[in-house]
């Protein structure tokens, strides 16, 4: 994972990390490049609002720059584009289950 990733935080606060660790990238400015307000940003950050929706993450990833399925784990998800792997490949799914401690 990259270094922003971080289990002992929360989604907003890994967000929070990510922005403010590019340069010029204020809560307004990241809201205007996703569409929503900065209200929603602050939010978010904050963890006073529900995890966003997959399109969302992945649209904050891209704003941020990071990759998209490290953000959609990061959320506690599992990235649709890895459901199918997981029904064609049960083994995997198995062997990761198996890798989780109790």
């Amino acid at each position: 994972m990259q270094v922003w990733f971080d289990p002992g935080l929360s989604f907003g606060k890994m967000v929070k990390r990510i922005r403010r660790g590019i340069d010029g990238l204020t809560q307004k400015k990241l809201a205007e490049l996703l569409g929503v307000t900065d209200a929603y940003i602050s939010r978010l950050e904050a963890d006073k609002d529900s995890v966003p929706t997959e399109e969302m993450i992945i649209k904050l990833a891209s704003a941020l720059g990071v990759n998209k399925y490290h953000l959609v784990l990061a959320s506690g998800r599992i990235p649709t584009d890895f459901h199918q792997v997981f029904i064609e490949h049960p083994e995997l799914l198995e062997e990761i289950i198996k890798r989780i401690p109790d």
